[in-house]
């Protein structure tokens, strides 16, 4: 399995790339909402 991560500056386009990629299916894992739970 190969794994993408999006990092960058505010504005950089992050979330963009992360709706591009549930369109298409592909699994996201947004390591700020697994802070969160704990």
């Amino acid at each position: 399995m190969k794994t993408i991560a999006f990092t960058g500056m505010p504005g950089s386009g992050k979330t963009e790339a992360v709706k591009i990629a549930k369109e298409l299916e592909i699994p996201v894992i947004r390591m700020g909402d697994c802070v969160w739970e704990e």
